[in-house]
């Protein structure tokens, strides 16, 4: 053989090569939908397993399973299109993405029983409107994100009863006008939130924890934007929120919290109903509530019920904090230590649009316990 010919054979062999490598492309699922495939076997995808600079699509309603260490994508999408599905199946190991989205348009599954998914930026359940998706964390399986959105704009679940989350900045249940979310704590599980917590911000959140550790680094927020809607329910388990805990922001902004067991901690204060027409309702039946001050409807204008028929309400006005955190160790924070990180006493980040005061508004109850019925 000339050694022209060889060159050439050579320079087309590396060119298939580069051609079937899916770095920084696309590679899609291809195993047979009947059947779970591993997720590390090159066959079982178009173009090759993928890398730490590909994107990886499942949306032939196939499930790709994860059990061992190093897997990689710089995007996961499950469920792409609308007549679409996808699954991703992962009992240990570890998967390394730079975001994920469960459920684009179509409908969406990431089921979690073991090993550590850790995702560099954004988890988004339910991408656009007529999406579903659902993540089930359970077993030890580990979750991390930058921020977490359950109902980005389509409906999104989900179902953690045991591991850990943890959300690096702010988590959404039900994002979106046309987003619903609800999140499922129980069992033995552990949410933390490095930032603000936001069950309906413009969509519909429902947040339902029965048992587990839920750590909030920021602050609360049950209904945010006008017309959003969020309930909160809480019958087990320990909620603790670092600053502020808030029901129904903004006009026509509904939000509820039912209390019938566990232990609520709000190292800063209450507020039930913030804003001009906004609607508020705490029902406490059981459990214990926690706070510094308590306004009962924070501007006049503002519709709040504040209904107690079992359990105890305490709270302290400007106590030296002895709080529980993230880390699981008790330590000493006296008031206004972490003002200075966030500007003052606390000025929202969204455009300046909220300026909760240390002083004004009118709150019905302030200061005392409130052991009796307010309507």
């Amino acid at each position: 053989m000339k050694a022209s010919q060889a060159l050439l054979i050579a320079i087309v062999a590396v060119c298939a090569a580069l051609v079937s490598a899916p770095a920084g492309g696309e590679t899609y699922w291809q195993h047979d939908p009947a059947t779970a495939g591993d997720w590390s076997v090159d066959a079982n995808w178009s173009a090759g397993e993928p890398t730490a600079a590909g994107t990886a699509v499942i949306d032939n309603g196939g499930t790709a399973s994860i059990a061992q260490a190093g897997e990689a994508c710089a995007t996961l999408g499950l469920g792409t299109g609308t007549a679409d599905g996808g699954r991703v199946q992962m009992t240990g190991g570890s998967l390394a993405s730079g975001a994920q989205t469960i459920g684009g348009y179509g409908t969406g599954t990431f089921a979690q029983s073991g090993g550590t998914s850790a995702i560099a930026g954004d988890l988004d359940l339910g991408y656009r409107a007529g999406s579903r998706s659902s993540y089930e964390l359970s077993g030890t399986g580990t979750l991390s994100a930058a921020a977490q959105y359950v109902g980005r704009g389509g409906a999104g679940r989900f179902s953690q009863t045991a591991g850990h989350n943890a959300v690096g900045g702010d988590l959404h249940v039900g994002w979106g006008a046309t987003g619903t979310g609800t999140y499922r704590l129980a069992g033995t599980g552990v949410l933390d939130v490095g930032d603000d917590e936001f069950i309906g911000y413009d969509g519909t959140g429902t947040f339902t924890q029965e048992a587990g550790d839920h750590n909030i680094d920021g602050e609360l927020f049950v209904a945010w934007n006008p017309d959003s809607r969020g309930t909160f329910d809480l019958s087990g388990g320990t909620l603790f929120v670092y600053w502020d805990a808030s029901l129904g922001l903004d006009t026509n902004a509904v939000g509820v919290f039912n209390q019938t067991g566990g232990e609520f901690i709000i190292d800063d204060d209450l507020y039930v109903a913030y804003n001009v027409d906004s609607v508020g309702t705490y029902n406490l039946r059981g459990g214990t509530l926690e706070s510094d001050y308590q306004y009962i409807s924070y501007d006049n204008n503002a519709v709040a019920i504040f209904n107690q028929t079992g359990g105890t309400n305490q709270h302290h006005p400007r106590r030296p904090r002895h709080r529980q955190l993230l880390d699981g160790q008790r330590r000493d924070v006296q008031a206004g230590r972490r003002r200075a990180d966030r500007g003052g006493r606390r000025v929202r980040r969204r455009g300046g649009r909220r300026h909760l005061q240390a002083e004004g508004g009118d709150p019905y109850r302030r200061g005392r316990p409130v052991p009796v019925l307010l309507l």
